[in-house]
């Protein structure tokens, strides 16, 4: 998952967490320090990156959403980093925070407390109630996830989110989030962010896909739309602008897989159950084939590309060709030449989440494998 950053973070904050977060990739790790690499490709980078996070291990932890990414996280540390969190509310509607702002990923504090939160050593569902230490004050997860569903929307091109009233798009759009909450210095401050992590829980959370619900724009939606319409979009939409335009755009890859099995375990024969290899092919066509990343960006976008590429291989339903192969370790093997980029200290967990994913499935892109 992308961080769980503060929206509207001052000057200071900001230095602060460049100084803690972007940590280069050290250019001659040791011996001792460099896990063994085999000659299969990505294989050389997997050495380098683990012996360098595992250096890092705790910088990485400052930023506990990525850092779950590739470590356990102890209770300790989940308690201080929720500590942080502060409730904000405009009318029926609440938003999660710190106390210079709003998060940066719709959805995400939401999604990272119902993915690491153990009441009585269970996981958590929407009915607990978790104590806001910043607010002293407890609130059910459910009350922020209605919330949030009120939150999301449809863009609708050519119009400003406030004069949606209603309507839907006519093509397919991306989802975002739109917070309202009491500024500061009163009035009400609108933020708009990207909608991936709550996405994902509407595929993991809605018992009823089909249910629709009206946000507070006035348009009717259900998991199903929201979820359709990034399906599609992601499927016809092929610029590298994209990326750079919506967060979102580099996390689709899971949350699609995620809603093709759901599609497939709740599916009537007749409903359409969104093959998993459409999502594949698309990412070979478009992810895959860029070669042309700006230096600043090479990183947050690699990093990504590395963890979606590790999901499709988790996928047992993703069949892989021999062209496809060959196109992935031609890819993985020109990351083996890139070693000297640095990398920003956030996305590492990105790089390593996924090579840990292929170097498990590494048989998957063999030439013999089926």
């Amino acid at each position: 998952m992308g961080a769980i950053a503060i929206a509207g973070s001052g000057p200071s904050r900001v230095l602060l967490w460049l100084c803690l977060c972007v940590v280069p990739l050290a250019a001659a790790p040791t011996r001792a320090q460099e896990a063994p690499a085999s000659d299969f490709p990505g294989m050389q980078l997997r050495a380098r990156v683990e012996a360098h996070v595992q250096r890092q291990k705790e910088v990485l932890k400052v930023d506990l959403a990525h850092y779950a990414l590739v470590f356990p996280i102890e209770p300790e540390d989940f308690d201080a980093y929720m500590q942080q969190v502060l409730l904000r509310f405009d009318g029926h509607d609440v938003v999660l925070g710190g106390a210079e702002g709003v998060e940066s990923h719709g959805g995400g504090l939401l999604a990272f407390l119902l993915d690491h939160w153990r009441p009585s050593s269970r996981a958590a569902v929407l009915t607990d109630r978790f104590w806001f230490e910043a607010n002293r004050s407890r609130l059910e997860l459910a009350q922020i996830y209605r919330s949030h569903q009120r939150q999301i929307f449809l863009p609708v091109p050519g119009r400003k989110a406030d004069a949606i009233e209603g309507m839907l798009p006519e093509t397919p759009q991306l989802a975002r989030m739109q917070f309202r909450s009491r500024a500061p210095t009163g009035g009400v401050a609108s933020v708009e962010a990207d909608s991936y992590s709550f996405l994902r829980l509407l595929v993991e959370r809605e018992e009823d896909p089909s249910h629709t619900w009206v946000n507070r724009l006035g348009q009717t939606l259900s998991a199903d739309l929201l979820l359709s319409e990034a399906w599609d979009h992601y499927v016809a939409k092929s610029s590298p602008d994209d990326e750079l335009a919506d967060h979102s755009n580099l996390h689709l890859v899971e949350v699609l897989l995620a809603f093709s099995r759901r599609r497939a375990s709740s599916a009537t024969p007749d409903t359409d159950r969104r093959d998993a290899n459409e999502i594949k092919r698309r990412f070979l066509a478009v992810e895959l084939r860029r070669t042309d990343f700006a230096a600043d960006t090479w990183s947050l976008r690699v990093g990504h590309h590395l963890e979606s590429l590790g999901r499709l291989l988790d996928d047992p339903r993703v069949a892989w060709s021999p062209d496809e192969k060959r196109q992935v370790k031609d890819w993985l093997r020109s990351l083996d030449k890139a070693t000297d980029r640095d990398l920003d200290g956030a996305e590492v967990a990105h790089f390593l989440k996924g090579l840990r994913a292929i170097e498990q499935h590494r048989a998957k892109l063999e030439d013999s494998a089926p």
